[in-house]
């Protein structure tokens, strides 16, 4: 086949290049010089809009800044990539090497990464909203203060990620494994995280208001001081669960399992709680300010007493 040479990339089949740029794309791969190692490709503010990428390999490539919006990286080798600050909004990225890469500050808005692999990747403030993460693999990811607004999350492995102070709101996290991870104020507002594993997570002062955790995986978790106001908890495992301070007004808890009253004692408030019987019973016999309205008098003199 014939073959265009510009520097250390290369265009594959002359015939099918020919065609790309006349559409005005292009498809690349890169490939070291002959006889020589792999080395740095420095690519930083490069335009590849709507490009055809599909199973370029960009592995440590300097990307930074680069304009990638549109561009179909299918499979695409990005392992160790700097992509800081890049433009990868609607990227098609399934099944692609993210591993190691670093996407901090990128805008991968609806993003397609079903399949990727983010492993150990650095997504520090990147956007991710509405991004689609479907089976993603981001063990021990950094996604610190980044923005999964409405991220599509199902069976993503999450395990050791770095949460802190994202943004996961109405994502859908379903069969997600997000075993210790850190979620430090993060915030899952109306996050639906069914039968997800989050056995281990570190979820102090997060926000779970309207959250969905039915049937999910909890063992071990440190809810101290978090939110789960009219959060649906029913038939999680929540044994050895740190429910210090946390609010579970309104919270669904029926079924749930690894409860005990001590547990639920330390809570800030069980107001309009939904509790197993035996449950219910043995807490409003003993702690009965639970379940007084919050901000009410007695409710908030006896949690101040307690704290």
């Amino acid at each position: 086949m014939g073959e265009i040479k510009i520097e250390n990339w290369r265009i594959y089949s002359e015939q099918f290049s020919n065609w790309m740029r006349e559409q005005g794309q292009w498809l690349f791969r890169r490939k070291a010089a002959d006889n020589s190692e792999d080395e740095e490709v420095n690519l930083w503010k490069a335009n590849f809009e709507n490009a055809i990428l599909q199973g370029a390999d960009f592995g440590k490539a300097d990307l930074q800044e680069a304009d990638l919006a549109g561009a179909v990286l299918q499979r695409a080798i990005l392992y160790k990539a700097d992509l800081w600050r890049s433009d990868l909004r609607g990227a098609i990225l399934t099944g692609a090497d993210l591993r190691g890469a670093d996407l901090s500050q990128c805008d991968l808005t609806r993003a397609n990464l079903i399949d990727a692999d983010l492993t150990d990747a650095y997504l520090l403030s990147a956007v991710l909203q509405e991004a689609d993460l479907e089976n993603a693999r981001l063990m021990r990811a950094d996604l610190e203060e980044a923005d999964l607004h409405r991220a599509k999350m199902k069976r993503a492995d999450l395990s050791g990620a770095n949460l802190q102070r994202a943004i996961l709101t109405e994502s859908d996290l379903v069969e997600a494994r997000l075993r210790n991870a850190d979620l430090w104020r993060s915030d899952l507002t109306a996050a639906n995280l069914t039968s997800a594993n989050l056995e281990g997570a570190d979820l102090m002062g997060a926000d779970l208001i309207n959250g969905v955790l039915w049937k999910a995986i909890l063992r071990g978790v440190d809810f101290m001081v978090a939110d789960l106001k009219n959060a649906v908890l029913r038939e999680a495992d929540l044994e050895g669960a740190n429910l210090t301070g946390a609010s579970l007004t309104g919270v669904d808890l029926k079924g749930a399992t690894g409860l005990n009253i001590w547990q639920l004692s330390e809570t800030k408030s069980l107001y309009e709680a939904q509790l197993d019987g035996e449950l219910e019973r043995g807490l409003r016999r003993k702690h009965p300010h639970l379940f007084e309205k919050p901000g009410s008098i007695r409710a908030s003199r006896t949690f101040e007493e307690n704290g």
